[in-house]
């Protein structure tokens, strides 16, 4: 058990006082109780926020919080999790080579700050197991983790109050459709979040984001839950008018506009090709893709380019349940020659998208395309952030 769970039996640190409901204060004690029949990981010294972090992670429901914390608690047991840092973590320098991060210091409210350059990341190198193994990139995100829960608890001491979650900037400037290959691992990383250090992010300030960046959350905020969700912030605009608001200078890079100096942030550039990671499709005459979304509606999204600077007709139609095969067709996107199209179609209800490149009026010369075409069915929060996205 880690440091950061324990009671603080000196009283130097102030605990977090939570405003609960009668229910959410029977579900934690009934938690408590469940929890306190495993006398082995001594219970009682659990904090109070602790069991909570897992309580919400599962919305209050005791039973499942109780069984995802003895399970992690078990899970530290047998990895030797609390012995982890006791030496440096030996894939450092390879990590550190695909995906520039560092440590900067603490924010306003004494959050202990994470600053990636998610568009530098190396992707091809990253899932390519003859570079780094999966299961080393997910040693180095744990070490990180529990790296992060010593600077809480320094944080905490230093202040006089419990701090339990960091905050983190995400540098998106580069990022590309290439980065997709990465999801798979991405995925690994959230489960490691999800399973074992729920609620642990207390803002993610997303920063210099391209005109990609939509259509990869679109990909990226299924692995996502509620509570992350609502801790996105998407910086608009030059991050050094913003951060300095939320971060002191000394613990911001200087890029960002504060005083802080690393060089773990500076990197060699990596792939750019904003069509590399994308589906392939030589079209000689024509090509179509279906997409559909539910009762609930959904946000579609399409990107494409021809290869050779060649132009292919392309069109989104639009198709409802209640539609007749008489019926004059509706257009997302109206038929036109073009040699990329980018764009997004939002549906308050169900239905299907056809999308269709034809080259019928060429198909003497067959027509390399490559494209993604993606629908989400999102919740308010999910609609807020692809909005400010």
């Amino acid at each position: 058990m880690s440091t950061q769970e324990r009671k603080d039996p000196t009283g130097q640190i102030e605990e977090i006082k939570e405003e609960l409901t009668p229910d959410q204060q029977s579900a934690l004690e009934a938690m408590r109780t469940e929890v306190n029949k495993h006398t082995q990981f001594k219970p009682e010294e659990l904090r109070d926020a602790t069991l909570l972090r897992f309580l919400r992670q599962q919305s209050y429901n005791a039973t499942a919080a109780a069984e995802q914390i003895v399970k992690y608690l078990q899970w530290r047991v047998d990895n030797k999790i609390d012995q982890l840092l006791d030496k440096p973590f030996e894939k450092d320098a390879s990590i550190r080579s695909l995906i520039p991060w560092t440590y900067s210091g603490f924010d306003n409210d004494g959050r202990p700050i994470y600053v990636e350059k998610t568009g530098k990341i190396k992707c091809a190198d990253l899932v390519n197991p003859d570079v780094i193994t999966l299961d080393a990139l997910i040693d180095s995100h744990i070490y990180g983790l529990e790296s992060l829960a010593v600077k809480m608890q320094e944080s905490s001491k230093r202040l006089g109050k419990r701090v339990d979650q960091f905050a983190t900037i995400l540098d998106m400037n580069g990022l590309g459709f290439h980065h997709r290959s990465a999801l798979g691992m991405l995925r690994a990383c959230l489960d490691i979040d999800y399973n074992y250090f729920p609620d642990r992010i207390g803002r993610i300030y997303v920063i210099n984001t391209p005109w990609v960046a939509p259509y990869l959350y679109q990909a990226v905020q299924v692995f996502l839950d509620a509570n992350t969700k609502q801790r996105v912030h998407i910086v608009s605009g030059d991050p050094k008018a913003f951060l300095p608001t939320v971060i002191p200078k000394e613990s911001l890079p200087v890029e960002y506009g504060g005083t802080f100096e690393t060089k773990e942030l500076d990197v060699q550039e990596g792939e750019s090709d904003d069509s590399a990671g994308l589906d392939t499709e030589l079209v000689s005459y024509d090509f179509t893709k279906e997409l559909e979304c539910g009762a609930e509606g959904g946000t579609f999204n399409w990107y494409f380019k021809c290869d050779g600077g060649y132009d292919i007709d392309f069109s989104v139609e639009m198709q409802t349940p209640s539609q007749q095969p008489d019926d004059k067709k509706t257009y997302a996107k109206i038929p036109s020659r073009c040699v990329t199209n980018k764009g997004s179609y939002k549906s308050e209800g169900p239905c299907k998208l056809i999308f269709r490149w034809d080259n019928n009026f060429s198909y003497f010369t067959s027509k390399t395309v490559k494209y993604m075409v993606g629908v989400s069915q999102m919740g308010a929060e999910d609609e807020a952030l692809h909005k400010q996205l």
